[in-house]
C-alpha cells in the first residue's frame, strides 16, 4: 500500500512538473514577443476564418464582374467609335461634295455573356444569355471588341442563338477600306472567308482591311471584319479568289454585344461609292438657311423619286445651304 501511495506521489509531482515547466515556457515566449495570449479570442478567430474569407471572396468576385463588365462596354463602345473613324477622312471628302450632308450613327450596345457554344473546332453558333426581356430580337448583330461577330437567328425571353462568321448560311457585304472595292463575305472552310463577287483585276491586295459596307439593312456600316490573306486571280474565272482571316478569334470569344436599333432616328443617311455611280438617299426634312424653305420626300416615295428630288435639290435649293438641321 505504501509503495502505491509512493506511486500515485510520484506521478502527482511529475504532472505538476510538466505543468509548471509548461505554463513557464508560454509566458516565456509571450514574454519575448511581447504577445498577449487571448484564448476566447483564438478560438472564436479559428470558427470563423474560413466564412470570413469566403464572405470576403464572393464579395470581390461580384465586385470585379461589376467592373469588368463596365469596362467591356466602355471597350466595345470605343472599339465602334474606332471603326467609323477609320472612314471619317474619306467620307468627309465625298460628303463635303454633297454640301455638307452628315451621317447619323448612334447604336445601343447590350452585353452579353457566351453561354453556349456549337460543337466542333468552329464556332458556327453561339448562345448567349440575353433574350426578348433584354431587347434582343432576331437579325441584331453581334460585335466583340475586335470586330463582328454574327447575328441574331433565334430569341427566347432569356437567351438567343447567333450565328457567326463560320456558319455557311451566314453572308454580309463588305467593303475594302483602302480601295473601296465592295463584296460579299461568307465562310468557305475552316477558319477561312472569303470575299465573294469581285471582278478580276480589283484593287484588293493582302492585308486589306473589310468593313461591314452597310448593304442590305442588317449591318451597320463600317464594322471591322477582318483583313485580306490570300488574293488569286485566275483567267478562267470571272471573279477574284480572296481570303480573309476574322479579326475576332472566337476560340476566345466569352462575351458579345448585341446592336440594338439607334436610339435617335437618323435624319438624313447617305451611301455613296466611290465613283458616286450610286447616290442612296433618306431625307425627312432639310433647313435651308439663307432663303428659308421646307422640302420634305415622304419615305413611301420610290427610289427614282428620292433621287430626282436630290438632283433638283444639289442643282437648285442646296446652293444656298450653309447647315443641316437635324
Amino acid at each position: 500500500m505504501l509503495k502505491n501511495h509512493k506511486k500515485n506521489y510520484l506521478k502527482s509531482f511529475n504532472l505538476w512538473v510538466f505543468i509548471v515547466l509548461l505554463l513557464f515556457s508560454i509566458f516565456s515566449y509571450t514574454a519575448r514577443g511581447n504577445l498577449k495570449l487571448d484564448f476566447t479570442r483564438g478560438i472564436s478567430s479559428s470558427i470563423l476564418y474560413p466564412f470570413e474569407k469566403s464572405i470576403t471572396f464572393i464579395k470581390n468576385i461580384f465586385g470585379l464582374y461589376r467592373k469588368n463588365t463596365a469596362l467591356r462596354n466602355e471597350i466595345a463602345t470605343i472599339s465602334l467609335e474606332i471603326q467609323r473613324c477609320a472612314n471619317i477622312k474619306r467620307e468627309n471628302r465625298i460628303l463635303r461634295e454633297l454640301y455638307g450632308f452628315k451621317p447619323m450613327f448612334d447604336f445601343n450596345l447590350i452585353h452579353c455573356e457566351i453561354i453556349g457554344k456549337s460543337p466542333g473546332l468552329y464556332n458556327k453558333s453561339l448562345i448567349i444569355d440575353g433574350g426578348l426581356e433584354d431587347g434582343i430580337g432576331k437579325n441584331m448583330p453581334v460585335i466583340s471588341a475586335n470586330g463582328l461577330v454574327g447575328k441574331i437567328i433565334e430569341t427566347t425571353q432569356k437567351s438567343s442563338e447567333l450565328s457567326t462568321l463560320y456558319n455557311r448560311n451566314f453572308f454580309v457585304s463588305a467593303i475594302d477600306l483602302r480601295s473601296r472595292v465592295q463584296g460579299i463575305v461568307k465562310w468557305q472552310r475552316e477558319k477561312v472567308l472569303i470575299l465573294d463577287d469581285v471582278p478580276l483585276h480589283s484593287d484588293v491586295k493582302v492585308e486589306d482591311t473589310l468593313l461591314t459596307s452597310g448593304m442590305g439593312g442588317v449591318f451597320p456600316k463600317g464594322i471591322f471584319i477582318g483583313r485580306v490573306t490570300k488574293v488569286k486571280e485566275s483567267p478562267k474565272e470571272i471573279v477574284m479568289h480572296i481570303e480573309i482571316e476574322p479579326f475576332v478569334d472566337f476560340s476566345l470569344l466569352e462575351s458579345v454585344f448585341a446592336i440594338t436599333e439607334s436610339s435617335t432616328s437618323s435624319i438624313l443617311s447617305i451611301s455613296v461609292t466611290d465613283n458616286l455611280k450610286m447616290v442612296m438617299v433618306h431625307i425627312d426634312m432639310f433647313k435651308v438657311i439663307k432663303n428659308p424653305q421646307s422640302f420634305s420626300l415622304n419615305l413611301s416615295d420610290n427610289f427614282n423619286q428620292k433621287i430626282g428630288f436630290f438632283k433638283k435639290c444639289r442643282s437648285s435649293a442646296l446652293r444656298n445651304i450653309n447647315d443641316v438641321m437635324f
